[in-house]
């Protein structure tokens, strides 16, 4: 007896060997693939989402950073042009956070007359303005606010003091959220040698992420020396 030519024979007849794999080809797939196909789609899947969350957390703390780096010399600045025209100085380092600094700056120069004070911050038709004030004085340092959620949030301010050195007006806003995580290290920082001027600060982004960019800057600057001027102008 011949055997069955599953191949190659036409004639076979319905529900042999080549014609159930015919058959069961023109059905479709099985269970047990369609089971695996779709683990391999789900594994692709998973691993590409990882891939490009990955890849956007990494471009958001880049652009965090960088915008965090320009608020943080901006502050930098502010600060520095203020105590690079500065007299009086005095520095209290009681508070392990953070220093509290108090001078006054010249707000007139006229005839080599220098008139000192501080510039009065005032909000008017919604926008910031600065008004002289003879004999005022400008004090730099960190105060709390408590946010909608309970959490204390430590800010730097610029505060005008009156002539009897007690705060007049609204206090002006220099840096939004204080890096106070630092253990020893001032948050706010500032030392002094001689003309020599160096200012520390530590700033963290207002993200809530627990991965949030934090920065340090260091600033140095001389102060000017105003001794070939005359003091204490008349004029306001």
């Amino acid at each position: 007896m011949k055997p069955k030519k599953f191949h190659h024979d036409p004639a076979a007849r319905p529900g042999s060997g080549f014609q159930k794999v015919r058959k069961r080809a023109c059905c479709g797939y099985s269970a047990v693939e369609m089971a695996m196909s779709m683990s391999l789609f789900l594994f692709i899947v998973s691993g590409t989402c990882v891939v490009v969350n990955q890849a956007g957390d990494t471009w958001c703390s880049v652009v965090e950073r960088t915008t965090l780096q320009a608020q943080s010399s901006d502050t930098m600045q502010k600060i520095t042009g203020d105590l690079k025209n500065a007299r009086d100085i005095t520095i209290d380092e009681s508070d392990p956070t953070a220093d509290v600094v108090t001078f006054q700056i010249p707000i007139k120069v006229e005839d080599g007359k220098v008139t000192w004070g501080a510039y009065k911050y005032t909000i008017e038709d919604g926008k910031a303005k600065y008004k002289p004030k003879k004999g005022y004085w400008v004090q730099y340092r960190m105060v709390s606010k408590v946010n909608k959620n309970g959490k204390i949030r430590k800010m730097l301010v610029r505060r005008i003091l009156d002539k009897d050195k007690a705060k007049t007006g609204d206090d002006e806003l220099i840096a939004k959220k204080m890096n106070c995580s630092g253990g020893s290290q001032k948050s706010f920082r500032v030392t002094r040698t001689g003309d020599l001027m160096a200012v520390s600060l530590r700033l963290r982004n207002m993200d809530k992420k627990k991965t949030e960019p934090k920065i340090r800057l260091r600033s140095s600057v001389h102060r000017r020396n105003w001794s070939d001027t005359s003091n204490d102008a008349d004029s306001d």
